[in-house]
């Protein structure tokens, strides 16, 4: 009995081997039933084929907006590479896509497909992040202004911050909202990618606002980040440009409660 088991995990493993990597053919098709039509070769191309579409509907069912972007057949090409490179690891299809973004521009693909592969799984991310309680308006008004300076924000676990250099916001938003897609074009974007009422939102917000919550995901006191800020902005906008962004941000569940 052990044997038989032995044998058949073996030939699961050459089976799998096969599907994902195409290697093993001749030996398997040893293995399966010739007497009928259609030939064992067949049996098994139809096996590794049905394996990949169902990858790639995972795939564009994860990335839509790069699927219109690319259009079906190329995104089909693209994605069977993506999956040569990088095969399902996981019992579990929902980080499949992980690597796709990197791998499209380590592959030396449009740039603005990357990016918006980037902002697609920022989306996901932030749909089944962990949940955190919320800084409110009203405890932000009460902090101690002695605090202030030593004071670090925490964002959301469901947050996500984006720079890209294309109108990926643009394209995303006319996609998803079913209009006509935009053509890419070269600009520069700076997003915040959240959960708001259990639904993923995206945010385009300014440079000196993303440097300030970019200074927040590096655990940089809020003093050290306004600094920061005297870099890139005029310095006598730099008090207004803060409390904007931590209010609009307190507004829409950017940052964790600091007590939490």
């Amino acid at each position: 009995m052990k044997t038989e088991r032995t044998g058949l995990r073996q030939l699961q493993q050459q089976f799998a081997d096969y599907i994902v990597h195409g290697h093993n053919e001749a030996l398997l098709s040893q293995q399966i039933n010739n007497s009928h039509p259609p030939g064992s070769i067949d049996r098994l191309t139809v096996y590794r084929n049905g394996y990949y579409v169902r990858l790639q509907d995972a795939l564009a069912n994860d990335f839509p907006v790069l699927l219109v972007e690319l259009g079906d057949t190329r995104f089909g090409k693209i994605m069977t590479s993506y999956l040569f490179d990088h095969p399902s690891g996981s019992t579990s299809l929902r980080h499949l896509g992980h690597r796709l973004s990197n791998w499209l521009k380590s592959e030396n693909h449009p740039v603005v497909w990357s990016e918006i592969a980037a902002l697609e799984w920022a989306v996901l991310n932030a749909f089944d992040a962990p949940d955190a309680d919320l800084l409110s308006t009203n405890q932000l008004s009460q902090i101690p202004s002695d605090q202030w300076e030593s004071l670090q924000f925490r964002l959301h676990p469901s947050v996500t911050l984006m720079s890209s250099t294309h109108n990926i916001h643009e394209i995303w938003e006319a996609v998803t909202q079913y209009k006509t897609k935009p053509p890419s074009a070269a600009v520069d974007d700076y997003l915040v990618v959240w959960r708001l009422n259990n639904s993923p939102k995206v945010q385009p917000i300014s440079q000196a606002c993303y440097e300030l919550l970019c200074s927040s995901n590096q655990k940089k006191s809020f003093g050290n980040a306004c600094k920061g800020l005297q870099q890139t902005a005029i310095v006598d906008t730099v008090p207004g440009t803060a409390a904007e962004c931590l209010f609009f941000g307190c507004q829409f569940g950017w940052f964790q409660n600091i007590d939490g």
